[in-house]
């Protein structure tokens, strides 16, 4: 298709004009004296008189022009922030999800049970206490190394991590903050879900009697003999399944 190529700016302008009315006005050019003409072959006359022009008229509202726009605003990342202390109210709000303190409970028991290695505590709160009063551990947020190990490989990846020994005092957690996009409200609905999530699901990993213990295959297996037809894939997704409404898993 071929036309007249227009630029944003003529076109906001055209988009805001709007009509209030016309008028007639003859062409100064054109004789107004009508003119008669023989038709070839004898078919007749043909009578012309002066031509007239019809002008409309246009006011530009105002405000409209601006509706529309040359280059809208990308969306912004929007971080939400976490501190121990909201971090541990979301836990909190995570446990009391339908099933999920007895899910928990039943999966570090079968846990224990596979492995050999005995529960430290099946209460997650009581666990996240003893791990925030670590004199060398605690709970950290976005940090890929150990600290006081620098020999330990740097660790990224996942929602978090958890490390230590409470014997040494040096039990810890890490959980990753997270972002949304500002066109996106959802996003910012589900975070604090996923932060909850996330923060049990660290402390299960220091479960173990001593601290650090039941690792993801093992949580796996146990989350796979207590539900042999459980749609999920990895303990995680399993837990997800108990302790998170379903539109935020």
């Amino acid at each position: 298709m071929l036309g007249i190529a227009l630029t944003p700016e003529v076109i906001r302008l055209m988009t805001s004009f709007t009509a209030v009315g016309y008028e007639l006005r003859d062409d100064p050019k054109v004789s107004k004296k009508p003119k008669l003409k023989d038709v070839p072959r004898g078919y007749g006359v043909q009578i012309s008189f002066g031509a007239t022009e019809i002008w409309t008229k246009f006011i530009i509202a105002p405000g409209i022009q601006r509706t529309v726009e040359q280059n809208p605003q990308k969306p912004s990342t929007i971080t939400v922030p976490l501190d121990a202390e909201r971090l541990e109210a979301l836990m909190n709000d995570t446990l009391k999800y339908s099933d999920c303190a007895e899910y928990i409970t039943r999966l570090i028991n079968r846990a224990a049970e596979q492995t050999g290695k005995p529960p430290e505590s099946t209460n997650i709160m009581g666990l996240f206490e003893k791990i925030k009063s670590q004199p060398k551990g605690g709970i950290l947020f976005d940090r890929n190394d150990i600290p006081g190990h620098p020999e330990i490989p740097p660790v990224a990846g996942g929602g978090g991590w958890a490390w230590g020994w409470y014997p040494q005092g040096n039990a810890m957690i890490n959980i990753y903050t997270l972002s949304y996009f500002s066109d996106n409200p959802r996003g910012a609905s589900r975070i604090p879900y996923a932060y909850g999530e996330r923060g049990v699901h660290e402390v299960i990993h220091l479960s173990a009697k001593g601290g650090l213990g039941y690792n993801d295959a093992e949580l796996t297996k146990a989350a796979r003999s207590l539900e042999p037809d459980g749609s999920f894939v990895d303990w995680d997704g399993a837990l997800k399944n108990h302790c998170m409404p379903p539109q935020f898993r």
